[in-house]
């Protein structure tokens, strides 16, 4: 896993460096994320402390590296926690948000370590009988139900490529 920190903070960054394949040097600040990206989009994970200096607001940089590169997994430190940001976040498939005092070597190779762990705990039940995972939608019912006629029609309606399990 090809990993780029932009965590403003050289020592913690260089602790990851020899225990993980981090690609570079911390970033000094968030254009560099774009430049390194279009050198090299073969980056699997990028994690970014929102006060790295830079010119460019966070939720631009996120959309930039996400043009690039749809499937870069990302671990974002905010300064102070923040619905509206955490939101676009989710929105983008970000679901590591973190408070930049969380910023240490050891949380940083745990989070990721997890990351590569199938993890229940981010299933969300929805009612009695549906689980929705990250890309799976499952339903469980009576063999009376037409289960496979609901899944189809809730394949329909939802547009984020959600597969399907009868």
């Amino acid at each position: 896993m090809k990993i780029l920190t932009a965590i403003d903070n050289p020592q913690i960054s260089y602790e990851l460096s020899k225990k993980l394949d981090v690609i570079s040097r911390d970033v000094q600040y968030k254009e560099a994320i774009i430049e390194i990206l279009e050198k090299d989009k073969n980056i699997d994970l990028i994690i970014i402390n929102e006060k790295t200096p830079g010119e460019i607001k966070l939720e631009l940089l996120i959309k930039r590296i996400k043009e690039i590169n749809k499937k870069i997994k990302l671990i974002i430190f905010l300064d102070r926690r923040d619905d509206k940001k955490e939101e676009f976040l989710n929105n983008y498939g970000i679901k590591n948000i973190y408070n930049k005092e969380d910023i240490n070597t050891e949380k940083i190779i745990s989070i990721i370590k997890n990351k590569k762990e199938k993890n229940i705990s981010e299933n969300k039940i929805i009612k009695n009988n549906i689980i929705v995972s990250k890309n799976i939608i499952s339903f469980f019912g009576d063999k009376k139900i037409k289960k496979d006629l609901i899944l189809i029609l809730l394949k329909k309606l939802i547009k984020d490529n959600k597969k399907v399990l009868f």
